[in-house]
């Protein structure tokens, strides 16, 4: 196959109002749109293993899995859904944290949300198989909330970490939480039919 160009279309990211249920549907709250798409980054986790006949290099590296980054500065958005992404996960308002908030555990205990990415252009017959986004099974705010309060539009920047969940199956098949917990994913890019409305 050739070289070509791809334009994925303008980047539509939901958040889920609850941990991904694969079977069941999940309540998504539109974020909205970013200046200048979304930037997604997966990188590989690669741990050294060190053995003297290698001397300073290593003998091999094991695979430890991915981590991936989700950022944008968003334009236009629900101020709503942005508030709550900010409160990170407590009860009480954005700054403070009450009822033993400190230490808790993101997957485990229910604070981290699904974060889905969709591609809309993918469909088109001149991109092939172009990814049509992605779905990342469990994700928490992790960079700084940076907010500018001026006359001119409010632009928060949203960063996220993906987070990998434990359950059982593979592919579409695949049951966060079920045990045995005998596979682990970080994301998909099978999305669920139909997407949500971007509203």
């Amino acid at each position: 196959m050739s070289t070509q160009l791809f334009i994925s279309g303008p980047a539509h990211a939901w958040v889920g109002g609850g941990p991904y249920n694969w079977s069941g549907l999940n309540t998504w709250n539109f974020v909205g749109y970013s200046r200048n798409g979304l930037s997604v980054q997966i990188t590989p986790i690669w741990e050294d293993i060190e053995a003297d006949h290698a001397a300073k290099m290593p003998a091999d590296a094991a695979m430890f899995g991915q981590r991936a980054t989700v950022s944008g500065i968003f334009v236009k958005y629900d101020e709503a859904v942005v508030t709550s992404i900010a409160s990170f996960g407590t009860s009480v308002d954005p700054g403070g944290f009450d009822d033993n908030a400190l230490g808790l555990l993101a997957v485990s205990e229910n604070v981290a949300y699904p974060l889905l990415i969709s591609s809309p252009y993918y469909f088109k017959t001149a991109y092939g198989l172009m990814v049509p986004g992605f779905l990342f099974y469990a994700s928490i705010l992790d960079n700084p909330y940076d907010v500018t309060l001026s006359l001119r539009p409010k632009t928060p920047s949203l960063g996220w970490r993906a987070l990998p969940v434990f359950g059982n199956g593979s592919g579409s098949s695949f049951q966060p939480g079920v045990q045995p917990l005998i596979a682990s994913r970080l994301y998909t890019n099978l999305l669920p039919s139909p997407l949500p409305s971007p509203t």
